[in-house]
């Protein structure tokens, strides 16, 4: 359950007058499972029917606590309250025995006794909602004794900051590199004598956590964030330090098999003692959680296929015969371009560079956060960060960053053509339903090239590509339909091409494409089916056709390359030569979960897979 505070300046919250308008008169009232949304019940199966004598008791048991402060339940509730009268139907929703949403207002309302009204459906026969209340005060009584003890675990400095470092005020944690954390870190260096004395502090403070490391309170990412921020070597070294205790080895083991850490900072693990990590499976192993355990044997086992491919400092062929090219620090190099040889990646916070013939990253730039696309064409390397609202353009030689966009509304999916591309999503009250619900407002934006910022469209699309001309994109305005936008400056959109699409278990993937000067290319999902269209008119033509899901299209006047692959089968590669038929090129098992993104040049077609790049050398 999570409640999100509702703060705006017209925000409603109902009182005992208010429901007692919407019970008045009331026919029959029926109680049913599955919660209400947007005042409509969800109908599902029937718990309790009252009419005529029985309606007082079941409406007092709807008495509200007044007084508290607005919020909104986020979830559609447990039960739906629908009421008859002559004035018609309304729906009341119930939140976990603990709240009501009456239609018509913005924040929700405490039940005064939300427990009798659930032993009055036990009464009729219908247990399941007051068991199921019970086992929630039950767990929420365990859930204040671990926070108990987890406070009293905390270093005593940060005690009386807790909630504010633990929260951004709307009960979301704080961001990597969040001032608040390097505050935390500034008064732990007061209280401690030494930076190790500081580090086994907070891995003791970690280790002290409630549950398994895959899923736990929000708050007790606490210490391992500012773990973080003071630096994972420094961690390491700490770590090594003095004597052991069975909490520090806990608190390490969960540190080094964290996600952020095995994820972004794998190369700060190589030289961890290979004994320390003997000790740390012991200790996890001992604890007996089994998931934990093998969280840390795969943080460990990363760790060593990281170091396996380090040992090789060229590009070297890997079985299927193509070539790995490139070898991230961090567990992914999803966004990444190619440009006169070399390889342009985010690795993490950091833009990274693979000069022709290194498997080795050479860091060019530095951005505020991982959570960052990329964009490489024409000699530009373009950055958008979603969370900073910045977008940068980048040196590809010497890392020289511009920033050509601040404050922007969650810049992402940018693009390079003759001008400068991205989408632009902020969340913005919902125009209908208001406040606390919220729509993303995405826009289309480019930069010219003398710097001026103008929104080109609404965007409700998933793609976007850029060339010498204008800007693509692809739309889905109805979950099976389909379209291809393009637009040129001064010019309005013209759509390239449109498609019912078919339906069945893929339908929730969008359509990818490809544009060269001569053709469009894209896909059917559901069908397993690529297309090609002239861009100068005419019918789309099947190129090729596959019982798994065309995933990735890159293409160029030779060629068109795609990467086919479901969830549960390897990855294939496939060559449409233009004025060929399509053949296979290469068959691989990618990292799970794997967006898939490639690239092309004169020689070679690449792709990524986990925290790798690989490669096929072109023919012809």
């Amino acid at each position: 359950m999570y409640r999100a505070p509702v703060d705006c300046d017209d925000v409603d919250i109902p009182v005992a007058a208010d429901l007692a308008r919407l019970l008045e008169g009331a026919v029959t009232v029926r109680l049913r499972e599955g919660g209400v949304v947007d005042g409509r019940s969800l109908g599902g199966r029937l718990l309790a029917e009252v009419s005529g004598d029985g309606l007082d008791e079941l409406c007092g048991l709807l008495r509200l606590a007044e007084g508290g402060r607005p919020f909104h339940c986020m979830c559609h509730g447990d039960l739906a309250v629908e009421v008859e009268g002559p004035g018609g139907a309304v729906a009341i929703g119930v939140h976990h025995g603990l709240s009501l949403r009456l239609p018509g207002f913005s924040s929700d309302v405490e039940l005064a006794d939300g427990r009798a009204l659930l032993a009055w459906l036990a009464s009729r026969g219908e247990p399941g909602p007051l068991e199921a209340f019970d086992a929630a005060v039950e767990a929420g009584r365990a859930a204040q004794g671990h926070r108990r003890r987890w406070v009293e675990a905390t270093p005593p400095v940060l005690v009386p900051r807790l909630r504010e470092l633990e929260g951004d005020g709307m009960g979301l944690p704080r961001r990597s590199g969040d001032p608040a954390h390097v505050e935390a870190l500034e008064l732990l260096r007061s209280a401690y004598s030494d930076e190790a004395g500081l580090v086994r502090a907070l891995l003791v403070w970690l280790a002290c956590g409630a549950g398994p490391w895959s899923g736990f309170p929000s708050y007790e990412a606490l210490p391992a964030v500012l773990l973080q921020a003071a630096g994972v070597p420094r961690v390491i070294e700490a770590a090594e330090e003095g004597a052991w205790t069975e909490r520090l080895l806990a608190g390490l083991a969960r540190f080094v098999a964290g996600h952020e850490v095995i994820r972004f900072r794998r190369r700060d693990l190589v030289g961890l003692d290979e004994a320390l990590w003997e000790r740390m499976v012991d200790q996890v192993r001992s604890a007996g959680n089994e998931d934990n355990l093998a969280r840390l044997r795969g943080a460990r086992a990363a760790v060593e296929d990281y170091r396996r491919i380090r040992a090789h400092s060229a590009p070297f062929r890997v079985k299927g015969g193509f070539w790995l090219v490139a070898q991230g620090e961090g567990s992914s190099l999803r966004h990444f371009g190619v440009l006169d040889g070399a390889i342009l990646a985010l690795d993490g916070e950091e833009l990274v560079r693979f000069d022709p013939g290194s498997t080795a990253p050479r860091v060019l730039w530095r951005g505020p956060d991982h959570f960052a696309d990329l964009a490489v064409g024409d000699g530009v390397v373009l950055v958008t960060h979603v969370n900073a609202g910045t977008v940068h353009r980048v040196d590809p030689e010497t890392g020289a960053a511009e920033l050509l966009a601040d404050g922007r509304g969650r810049p992402m999916n940018p693009a390079v053509g003759s001008a400068l591309y991205w989408v632009e999503a902020p969340f913005i009250t919902h125009p209908e339903r208001g406040a606390p619900y919220s729509v993303q407002d995405k826009r289309l934006v480019r930069r010219s090239p003398a710097g001026e910022l103008g929104i080109v469209h609404p965007f409700a699309g998933s793609e976007l590509l850029a060339d010498g001309a204008g800007v693509a994109w692809s739309e889905r305005p109805e979950k099976r339909r389909w379209a291809l936008w393009r637009k040129e400056p001064d010019r309005e959109p013209e759509r390239l091409a449109r498609r019912k699409l078919a339906k069945g278990k893929r339908d929730f993937y969008a359509p990818t494409f490809a544009l060269t000067d001569a053709h469009l290319y894209f896909t059917d999902v559901e069908a397993g089916a690529v297309y090609r269209a002239d861009r100068s008119g005419g019918r789309p033509r099947r190129v090729l056709e596959t019982r798994h899901r065309p995933a990735r299209l890159v293409a160029d006047a030779r060629s068109l390359f795609v990467l086919v692959a479901d969830d549960s089968h390897p990855t294939w590669l496939f060559e449409v030569p233009a004025g060929g038929e399509a053949r296979q090129v290469a068959e691989y098992q990618r990292e799970l979960p794997d967006p898939m993104t490639m690239a092309l040049d004169d020689d070679r077609v690449y792709w990524a897979t986990g925290s790798v790049i690989l490669a096929l050398d072109r023919e012809g």
